[in-house]
């Protein structure tokens, strides 16, 4: 009887479980320095075992090995790579190990729609279109057989390709995708996507386009199929709001929050009580999913900005945007232009016009195509003369909002730049206290970097740099003379 070879055996132990035997055996073959005689299905399955057990130095360490050994398969070891860091959401990482799988294998069709799969979760619905579109180009390009063997990949590019173009406003091309995912995918329980998934996509669809009745039908079809998805009861309570029966969707509002994982809707439910004048509900609803996360969502931040602002407290609306922009959400990103947009949106009203120009001028391309970036520049453009700046504090929170904990702001301080060496980035701030205190260009706001000058008067938010412990100036904003001024005691 022929023994197993060594990459059986480790097969065999790694689905078994024994991960710590597949390296105890085998793990030190990737510190042998002749690579020319290693067996690449071993050195895989060492890969895949360290991949398993979480430890991604060392996977990609073997996976690159693979590579030197075998550098036809280079582009499935680097997609495997990537497939380890998506599965634990680090969509970025990911992306890096798609893209250098593509460098030797463009026309991989898996590793397209994984990519277009990661920018859809990274809020940039324009590049995953782009990279879902390469995916359906290589997949028609291949053979038949090929073909065959890849449809359930392309069903799912067809999916998510719908829910991109209904996301950037082309909503006739997305009934366009998913009748394709339709027709590829047939019916039964053989289906690579649910039947309720595809109606509720259908339904959002049709809330696009304006088909309300439509919307209903479908929607309540897929809540019957899924009794128990809250995704599916918020979209169904949206359908209902705008077709007028207002009774029927706060019932289904209310059912869509009581339902498993429903704090995840806390954003959608909470602008939605906020837009009908709710106020003190929407605070209850984000403090409710702010206990229920172990990090605050930045979406949930967002409408917790918004909520501010529609308080009567502009400023702290701008510190919790501050706080998104400088690093919270992807800076390519629809998300990023949606914080951007509302921090425009809060100068405007506040009398400044020019730095809610600034900050739109400043838009990402994903962002172009929202609505209210394009409602927010035509009121800016009819507001000429711009009035001067309004620059009073906020307002204080209502009793009844307090027991909410809405985010206490951190409170601005203010300042003149003594020093800013634009080419190198990095100027010193001169504070109230008489000190020299550092700080990036990165740290500056949207909009406000080309403004910033030796003595333009700024506002600050104090911050620890995390390597050398010394205080820095973080969320830098441009003032007005009288804001400096009034920071004075004037």
């Amino acid at each position: 009887m022929t023994p197993p070879r060594p990459a059986a055996e480790a097969r065999a132990l790694r689905e078994r479980g024994d991960l710590h035997g597949v390296i105890a055996r085998w793990g030190t073959l990737l510190d042998t320095p002749d690579s020319s005689r290693a067996d690449a299905d071993l050195l895989e399955e060492i890969a895949r075992a360290f991949a398993l057990l979480g430890d991604a130095p060392q996977s990609e360490r073997a996976f690159e090995r693979c590579c030197t050994v075998r550098p036809e398969r280079a582009a499935l070891y680097r997609c495997q790579v990537g497939w380890f860091y998506q599965r634990r959401k680090r969509w970025t990482r990911a992306l890096d190990w798609y893209e250098r799988a593509l460098a030797t294998f463009p026309g991989y069709h898996l590793c397209l729609f994984r990519v277009g799969y990661c920018l859809e979760r990274l809020h940039r619905p324009l590049a995953a279109t782009a990279a879902l579109d390469r995916a359906t180009a290589a997949w028609d390009a291949s053979p038949p057989a090929q073909r065959e063997r890849s449809r359930g990949i392309q069903v799912q590019v067809f999916f998510h390709l719908a829910r991109c173009l209904r996301e950037t406003g082309q909503a006739d091309a997305a009934a366009g995708a998913l009748d394709q995912c339709e027709a590829l995918d047939g019916t039964g329980p053989a289906a690579v996507i649910k039947l309720e998934h595809r109606l509720t996509s259908r339904g959002e669809i049709h809330l696009h386009q304006g088909h309300h009745d439509q919307a209903l039908d479908v929607l309540r079809e897929a809540l019957r199929l899924e009794p128990e998805s809250a995704v599916i009861c918020e979209r169904l309570a949206r359908a209902l709001a705008l077709a007028g029966h207002t009774d029927e969707a706060e019932e289904a509002l209310r059912r869509a929050t009581r339902l498993p994982r429903g704090h995840t809707l806390a954003p959608l439910v909470a602008r939605w009580l906020r837009e009908r004048g709710r106020l003190g509900e929407a605070a209850a609803r984000i403090a409710e999913a702010r206990t229920a996360a172990s990090e605050p969502d930045a979406s949930l931040l967002l409408e917790e900005a918004l909520l501010q602002r529609d308080l009567g407290r502009p400023l702290a609306a701008l510190d919790l945007l501050g706080i998104l922009a400088a690093g919270r959400v992807p800076p390519e990103s629809q998300l990023r232009a949606q914080v951007e947009a509302a921090m425009a949106h809060v100068h405007a009203t506040r009398g400044d016009v020019a730095r809610a120009k600034r900050i739109l001028a400043l838009v990402n391309v994903e962002g172009q195509a929202l609505p209210e970036v394009a409602s927010l520049r035509e009121w800016l453009q009819r507001e000429s003369p711009p009035a001067p700046p309004i620059l009073g504090e906020d307002a204080a929170l209502p009793p009844s909002m307090l027991a909410f904990g809405l985010t206490n702001a951190s409170p601005r301080l203010y300042g003149t730049v003594t020093r800013w060496l634009a080419e190198r980035g990095f100027g010193f701030i001169d504070t109230t206290e008489g000190e020299a205190l550092f700080f990036h260009a990165t740290a500056c706001e949207p909009g406000d970097l080309a403004e910033i000058q030796v003595n333009s008067p700024v506002s600050y938010v104090p911050g620890q740099d995390s390597r050398t412990g010394k205080i820095r100036a973080e969320r830098v904003r441009t003032e007005t003379p009288l804001a400096r001024a009034r920071s004075a005691g004037a």
